[in-house]
C-alpha cells in the first residue's frame, strides 16, 4: 500500500457506506446512487476488488459515498429513526499489531464526520489495551464519547446472581440452603424485594452488599486442602485479573464453574450443605489448572494470536524452566523473547521480539512493571497455579531493591496468630506495636500477598540468631 492513511481512510467510508445501502430501508437512495451496481454483499475476495477498485476511483468516488450518506441521514432525521453502525471483533480480522495504521482512520473519520449526521451513531468496541496504540488520533479529546466496558469483580457477581435468580428452581433452592446456613432473615426479605423490583439485579455492584449471598454460594473462606487463599470475593479477584491488574476477564470466572458444577451443587442434599459450590471444588487443582488453560486456548485461537501458543509450549518444556516466575527480570524476560522468536522463523504475525511482547501485553499475559531498580515483566494471576510459576527467584521484584531487614530484637508476646502490614520492598512485615519481622515469600502460605496487605503469620527464631523472630506461614488477614 503506498499511502495507507488514505487507503483505511477511504477502506472505512465504502465498508461504512456499502454495509448501510443494503439494509432495506435505503433501497431508494441505493437505487438513484450513481454507485448503485458497486453496493453488493461484503463476502471474500470479490469484496477485496470491488473495494480496491473503489479506492482507486480516488476523490469522485468518496464524494459520492459521502452524498449517498447524508441522503441516508436525511431520510433517518425525517422518520425520527437513529441509525446504531457497529465495529466490533477488530482485533480478529485486523492484525493487532498493524492497529496503528489500519483502525486510526476509522476513528479519525468518525470524530470528524459523526457531527454531520445526526442521526447515524457509530458504536467502536476496541479493546483498551489496543486502544493505546491507535496512532495520530488525539485520544483525549475521545475521553467524553468513551464508555468503558471493562468489567469489575463486582459486575461480575452481580451477572452471575442475576442469571442464578432468573431461574425460579435455582433461586427457591439457593433461598432454602440461605435459610440453612443461617443467613440473616431480614437480609434475605430485602434482597428479596430489591431483586423482585430490580429485574433480579443488586442496586450496587459492592461487596457489602453482595458478601452474604456470595458466601452462601461460595463459602466464607477459600481454603482448599487447608490452604488460605482469601475470602470468594478477594480469591476472584485476584485470579482472575489481567496482569496489569486493571481489568477482571469474565470468561475464566465461567471456566471456573464449567463441568455442571453448579447443577451438582444444587442438588446436593441441603443437610449436608455448608455453601453451594465448595471451594475444595472450583478452587481445587485440578479446576485452577483447566481454568488457565482453557483460558489460554481461548485467547490463542484467532489467526492473530495463534503464535502466543509458543509460550505456553516453552514454560512447559525444561529450556523453559529459566522463566517459571510470576516475574521477570528484564534480562530473563529478553532471553525469553529470544528463544520464542527463534521458533517463530515462519509466522506472518510476529517479526520481532518487540511484536511478541505487544502480543503478550495486548492479551493481558504479561505486563511491565517499572521500578527503581529496573523494570519487571509480571504474569497474569489465573497462570501463576496452572503453570507452576514460582513466588520469586533471586533476581526478580520479589526480592530485588529490598534492603536487609533491619533487626530489631523483640520479644513474642505469642507466636502464633500475629497481625501486620506486609512491606515488600523492606521485606518484612509492621505490627502495630511498631516491631518488625523479617517476611520472605517462600514463607508465604498464600500466593497472592501484596505490598500493603494486611496479613496473620506466626514466627520462629532465626536459626543462625535466635535473639531475633522472622515470619512463617503468612498469610492473607480475612476481613
Amino acid at each position: 500500500i503506498e499511502d495507507p492513511e488514505y487507503y483505511f481512510n477511504a477502506f472505512w467510508q465504502i465498508y461504512t457506506w456499502n454495509s448501510i445501502l443494503l439494509d432495506p430501508l435505503f433501497i431508494d437512495i441505493k437505487n438513484n446512487s450513481k454507485l448503485s451496481s458497486e453496493v453488493l454483499p461484503i463476502t471474500g475476495n470479490e469484496t477485496l476488488f470491488r473495494f480496491d477498485h473503489l479506492i482507486k476511483g480516488g476523490l469522485s468516488t468518496l464524494m459520492t459515498i459521502e452524498d449517498d450518506i447524508a441522503k441516508v441521514n436525511e431520510y433517518l432525521s425525517k422518520n425520527n429513526i437513529k441509525l446504531f453502525v457497529l465495529y466490533d471483533r477488530l482485533d480478529t480480522y485486523i492484525n493487532p499489531l498493524r492497529w496503528n495504521m489500519a483502525v486510526s482512520p476509522l476513528i479519525n473519520y468518525w470524530r470528524e464526520s459523526w457531527s454531520s449526521f445526526s442521526n447515524i451513531m457509530p458504536k467502536i468496541f476496541v479493546r483498551t489495551d489496543l486502544f493505546e496504540r491507535i496512532q495520530g488520533t488525539n485520544t483525549a479529546r475521545l475521553e467524553n464519547n468513551i464508555i468503558s466496558l471493562e468489567w469489575t469483580i463486582g459486575e461480575i457477581f452481580g451477572y452471575f446472581f442475576k442469571l442464578v435468580f432468573s431461574s425460579e428452581k435455582a433461586a427457591e433452592a439457593y433461598w432454602a440452603i440461605a435459610k440453612k446456613v443461617q443467613i440473616n432473615s431480614d437480609y434475605i426479605r430485602i434482597t428479596k424485594t430489591t431483586f423482585e423490583n430490580n429485574n433480579n439485579q443488586f442496586k450496587t455492584f459492592d461487596k457489602p452488599s453482595m458478601d452474604l449471598l456470595i458466601n452462601v454460594f461460595f463459602g466464607k473462606e477459600v481454603n482448599p486442602q487447608g490452604a488460605h487463599l482469601g475470602r470468594p470475593w478477594d480469591y476472584f479477584k485476584n485470579t482472575l485479573a489481567n496482569a496489569d491488574g486493571t481489568s477482571i476477564s469474565l470468561r475464566p470466572f465461567i471456566n471456573t464453574l464449567a463441568g455442571n458444577a453448579i447443577e451438582e451443587a444444587l442438588s446436593t442434599p441441603i443437610r449436608y450443605v455448608k455453601e453451594i459450590l465448595s471451594p475444595e471444588i472450583y478452587a481445587s487443582r485440578q479446576v485452577r489448572i483447566n481454568t488457565s488453560n482453557t483460558y489460554f486456548y481461548d485467547l490463542t485461537q484467532d489467526e492473530f494470536s495463534q503464535d502466543l501458543q509458543e509460550l505456553q509450549v516453552l514454560i512447559n518444556s525444561e529450556a523453559g524452566k529459566p522463566f517459571r516466575y510470576k516475574e521477570l527480570n528484564e534480562t530473563q524476560f529478553k532471553e525469553m523473547l529470544a528463544i520464542i522468536l527463534s521458533r517463530l522463523t515462519s509466522s506472518t504475525v510476529v517479526k520481532s521480539e518487540d511484536d511478541f511482547k505487544k502480543m503478550l501485553y495486548a492479551n493481558g499475559i504479561m505486563a511491565e512493571k517499572p521500578t527503581p531498580g529496573g523494570k519487571y515483566y509480571r504474569f497474569a494471576p489465573l497462570y501463576w497455579y496452572g503453570w507452576g510459576l514460582a513466588n520469586s527467584s533471586s533476581n526478580t521484584a520479589d526480592s530485588a531493591h529490598i534492603p536487609n531487614p533491619k533487626k530489631v530484637k523483640t520479644k513474642a508476646q505469642n507466636g502464633k496468630g500475629l497481625e501486620g502490614i506486609y512491606k515488600k520492598r523492606q521485606g518484612r512485615i509492621e505490627t502495630p506495636d511498631c516491631r518488625y519481622y523479617e517476611a520472605d515469600p517462600v514463607n508465604f502460605t498464600d500466593s497472592d500477598i501484596m505490598d500493603g496487605d494486611a496479613v496473620v503469620f506466626d514466627i520462629i527464631s532465626k536459626p543462625n540468631n535466635k535473639k531475633y523472630y522472622i515470619a512463617i506461614n503468612v498469610r492473607k488477614k480475612l476481613s
